[in-house]
């Protein structure tokens, strides 16, 4: 996502959780549908959202982003666009047309500026990439080898609630 040459609009309309939910972060523009929900439950099941842990700070800032990571409760799309999560709340009718809109918006520009405006605006991002792949080697050392990681995802297959022993 951060070396894309073009930009990138998601539209929600419905669930962002997890993976989705960092798809949005990493989005150049994002709208939401008002029925749209988000959130990053990794926690809940004994993983983490490398991508958020990782780029959430810099995007939202460090206590939203803590929030986001750490609770894991889902929140509404006004709450995401308060927190700037993402840029537009629309009606769950017209949210398509929107977001069919701000492409159109886009498509006017010239390819090469919008080139360069990405490429500035996602260098911050970029200088990060190092902190992630240690993020994601950080988990499968440390978290994806422990009882707690299998539990969880069993827990989550078997629609329960885990019981985790910090092992």
């Amino acid at each position: 996502m951060i070396h894309l040459k073009k930009p990138l609009i998601s539209a929600v309309n419905g669930f962002a959780y997890g993976g989705g939910c960092e798809l949005v972060l990493l989005s150049d523009i994002a709208i939401a549908s008002e029925e749209a929900t988000f959130a990053l439950p990794e926690g809940r099941i004994g993983a983490f959202p490398a991508i958020f842990a990782v780029f959430g700070p810099i995007a939202l800032g460090i206590k939203v982003s803590n929030e986001i990571t750490l609770l894991g409760e889902p929140i509404s799309a006004q709450r995401a666009f308060d927190i700037g999560l993402v840029n537009r709340v629309a009606p769950h009718q017209e949210f398509m047309e929107d977001a069919e809109g701000m492409a159109r918006q886009l498509m006017k520009s010239s390819p090469n500026s919008l080139k360069i405006i990405r490429e500035t605006s996602s260098k911050t991002l970029g200088e990060r990439l190092p902190d992630f792949w240690i993020t994601c080697q950080r988990f499968v050392r440390e978290v994806a080898q422990t009882e707690d990681f299998l539990e969880g995802a069993t827990a989550f297959v078997e629609k329960r609630s885990p019981e985790f022993t910090g092992r």
